[in-house]
């Protein structure tokens, strides 16, 4: 609804006027547009855009002419200045409209409220003022009535002055860089960080597998071809004995003895005498044996023949072949497994979190999972290959106990009235992991960190009350030796004084 171009609203069920302020609207707009409300709560609500031009002597105002209509008067406004001069005069303050229609209004509300007439009338003030029997200043005189003025006049400055102006400092406090060297020794014994350095170290355990191969250095002699012979067998049965091919004939006095198997099948009659050809079952030269040493069977034939070689078995060679040696397979398996370490290490170092070191000489294999190596140790082959699967554990020290050792050591040493600016702390090595015979590593970091002059807000305030902005911010800048003057903003701006009263001074630091 709109009445002289003005909008306003009303909310029935709480009783309430609701007016919607502008950023062009001034004390006397704001005073005739109340003028219409006919409930006994006005909400004035400030505009979301712009700033609007009232002073807090006029919001004064604004309480004085609600009461004269018979209403309370609240705000809707989120200017801190404001919503404090507010609160200061009593008045209901609120962040949404919402918020004052659902609860009830808190602060002084005129007592003694009246239905509001239909139509409201200004009160005559000089026609009450001739009604009065007499003129309450008659009897004084033009310099008495000076002074009476006067002091008033005195007594609103001195209000202005305690509750109007507020203040905010704005403090950089100085920094430095703190950085110490740190020795740390870590041990698997030790449980706990200590300010003196000492450390406990974690374990991981990763699996890897790989295989490699080498170059046979040696040699070993085999079997090239196998040895032959003919051997007179006689048959001292009194019926035909049927010798069938592979029967195994067997040396005498040879050692180890060599076995020949016949060649083909035979048929030996009666008191008869046959020659048949063998060959040595394995070869090589130790199947060349001399004459008379090929006599007897392998299996029952023995009982029904007599064998005998009446030449040298011959034709049995050896040849020299390459072979991988136990040497060879020691280096084989050394190579391998640093092969290993080195891709446990790569594992490892991906494991790690940000900030965590690594013991390097820490790496060991606690678990051969398989092993293989081909050939065996004595046979032929021109390379040994192997393959290895292993479990390899690495210790660490991790970024959170280092960050606890340099947090001890530096706030140990911890200049008085600083504080440490929170993030700002950096660990770097300042030399290698050195590990000796029983374990333990030690080495050197370095820690530094930013440090902050810690400011007490109370004491700033103490400093600055009723000073002058220039007076104020010097004070403070040599009290604590500042690298830049301190920011002090001043409501209203311009105002030159800060407020006497420390609740009006707000001091902020980062």
């Amino acid at each position: 609804m709109e009445r002289n171009g003005q909008p306003f609203l009303f909310s029935l069920a709480m009783k309430t006027t609701i007016l919607q302020l502008e950023s062009h609207d001034t004390l006397i707009s704001i005073r005739d547009r109340m003028d219409w409300a006919k409930t006994p709560r006005i909400l004035l609500v400030w505009p979301r855009q712009g700033r609007l031009a009232l002073k807090p002597v006029e919001l004064t105002l604004l309480q004085r002419h609600a009461t004269g209509l018979g209403a309370q008067l609240g705000l809707v406004v989120t200017q801190w200045d404001l919503r404090r001069t507010a609160k200061a005069m009593g008045l209901p303050v609120f962040k949404q409209v919402a918020d004052a229609q659902r609860s009830a209004w808190e602060g002084k509300s005129p007592a003694g409220l009246k239905p509001i007439p239909e139509s409201h009338q200004r009160v005559d003030v000089r026609a009450i003022r001739a009604a009065l029997p007499g003129d309450p200043f008659g009897g004084l005189t033009p310099a008495r009535r000076l002074g009476i003025f006067s002091a008033g006049v005195l007594a609103m400055l001195l209000v202005v002055l305690a509750f109007m102006p507020s203040a905010e400092i704005r403090i950089r406090p100085p920094e430095q860089t703190q950085q110490i060297t740190i020795p740390v020794t870590a041990s698997p014994g030790v449980l706990r960080v200590s300010i003196a350095g000492e450390i406990p170290v974690q374990s991981l355990t990763v699996t890897v597998e790989g295989s490699d191969f080498i170059k046979a250095t040696g040699q070993v002699t085999v079997p090239s071809q196998a040895a032959q012979a003919v051997v007179t067998l006689t048959n001292i049965t009194g019926q035909d004995v049927f010798v069938p091919a592979g029967t195994i004939l067997l040396t005498s006095g040879v050692s180890p003895a060599v076995r020949f198997a016949v060649m083909q099948d035979i048929t030996i009659e009666v008191e008869q005498t046959a020659r048949v050809n063998v060959q040595a079952v394995n070869a090589g030269a130790s199947g060349n044996v001399p004459v008379g040493t090929i006599v007897a069977f392998e299996g029952p034939l023995g009982l029904q023949l007599t064998a005998r070689n009446l030449e040298d078995a011959q034709g049995g060679t050896d040849m020299i072949r390459p072979a991988p040696t136990a040497n060879d397979q020691r280096k084989l398996r050394q190579a391998l497994e640093q092969e290993l370490l080195l891709k446990a290490r790569q594992q490892v170092e991906a494991l790690l979190r940000p900030g965590d070191v690594l013991i390097p000489t820490s790496l060991r294999v606690v678990n051969v999972l398989s092993e293989t190596i081909t050939p065996v140790e004595g046979q032929p082959a021109l390379e040994a290959t192997l393959a290895l699967r292993l479990e390899i554990q690495a210790d660490f020290v991790s970024a959170l106990a280092l960050q606890q050792l340099a947090e001890l050591g530096m706030d140990a040493t911890l200049p008085a009235g600083y504080a440490p600016v929170p993030g700002s702390l950096s660990i770097d090595p300042a030399s290698s992991v050195f590990t000796n015979d029983e374990g333990v590593a030690r080495w050197q970091l370095t820690a530094s960190r930013m440090l902050r002059r810690q400011i007490n807000p109370a004491e700033v305030i103490s400093l600055s009350l009723g000073k002058t902005v220039h007076a104020a911010a010097g004070v403070l800048q040599q009290t604590y030796g500042l690298e830049t003057t301190p920011e002090i903003g001043m409501m209203p701006p311009g105002w030159p004084w800060l407020p006497w009263l420390p609740v009006q001074i707000r001091v902020v630091t980062p």
